[in-house]
C-alpha cells in the first residue's frame, strides 16, 4: 500500500504509532517526525525495520498467497504462494502465518460514462506518476 500510493500528501490517517513494531530494538530507536507521518517517512520506517531485524533474506516480493491450512500434525502453518512474475509456486511452513488483507491490495476502478472518451490523463492514486505536476490542469478526484 506505502509503496504505490505516492500521491500528492499521502500520509496515515491513524497515529504513527499504531504502525510501531512493538519489539524495542525498533521503538528505542526509531523516532516519528509527527503524529501523522506521510508515505516517504512511513517507507523509511519499513526500510529500517527490515534492515534492524534483518528481514531482507525472508521477504518475498510479487507473491501471492494461493492457500493456507494448519497442518496439526506439526502444529505449524504450510502456505502455498505464487510469484507473480515468473509463475512458479512454493511451499512454506511456518509457526505463524499472518494474513495481511488490506483494502490497499486490490485497486477498484469505477465504471464512469465517457470515461473510455476522456482525452485527459487518467490514474489511479495507486498508479500515481512520479513527479507529476498538476499545475495549471483542472483535476477531479473520485472515491
Amino acid at each position: 500500500t506505502w509503496y504505490w500510493n505516492r500521491y500528492p500528501g499521502a500520509r496515515v490517517d491513524y497515529r504513527a504509532t499504531a504502525y510501531q513494531f512493538s519489539d524495542e530494538r525498533i521503538w528505542k530507536e526509531w523516532n516519528w517526525s509527527e503524529m501523522f507521518p506521510g508515505q516517504e517517512e512511513l517507507q523509511e520506517y519499513f526500510r529500517f525495520v527490515v534492515d534492524k531485524l534483518e528481514l531482507g533474506p525472508e521477504i518475498s516480493y510479487s507473491t501471492r498467497v494461493v492457500a493456507a491450512r494448519f497442518d496439526t500434525s506439526h502444529d505449524q502453518w504450510v502456505v502455498e504462494s505464487r510469484n507473480e512474475n515468473t509463475g512458479e509456486t512454493f511451499l512454506t511452513r511456518a509457526r505463524f502465518f499472518l494474513p495481511m488483507l488490506g483494502t490497499g491490495s486490490k485497486k477498484l476502478i469505477p465504471n464512469i460514462a465517457g470515461r473510455d472518451t476522456f482525452k485527459g490523463d487518467i490514474f489511479h492514486t495507486a498508479e500515481w506518476p512520479k513527479g507529476y505536476d498538476m499545475r495549471g490542469k483542472r483535476v477531479g478526484a473520485i472515491g
